[in-house]
């Protein structure tokens, strides 16, 4: 797994690196139109895939790792039980032309107050 990880990470840096040093070596450089597009193309594409090497490091660690998954559930399994056994605390006032009405969230069947 280790292997796995430390060759996504080069494979995703690397271009960066790549595009890095290009800026850096063409920067006094004049270009063209054609050539400016070029290099703005290739930056997204070289920050799209430095952003796909962090999303690839999680699904890795959840697909390969059981320590990691185990935690991720335990998580998962707190917060869900957390929202449904406790209501949302939340009490909400609506203001219209005519009147003022206040909505009590704490209770899923709560009424509604009109004032």
């Amino acid at each position: 797994m280790l292997l796995l990880q430390v060759s996504l990470a080069s494979i995703t840096a690397v271009p960066h690196a790549v595009q890095k040093l290009y800026s850096t070596l063409t920067l006094n450089v004049p270009k063209d139109d054609l050539t400016k597009a070029a290099d703005n193309v290739f930056i997204v594409v070289v920050r799209t895939i430095s952003f796909f090497n962090h999303s690839c490091t999680f699904y890795l660690l959840t697909l390969s790792g059981k320590m990691f998954r185990q935690e991720l559930y335990k998580i998962m399994k707190k917060f869900i039980c957390r929202s449904r056994h406790e209501g949302i605390h939340a009490n909400l006032q609506l203001r219209t032309l005519t009147q003022t009405i206040k909505l009590n969230r704490t209770d899923p069947h709560s009424e509604i107050q009109q004032q």
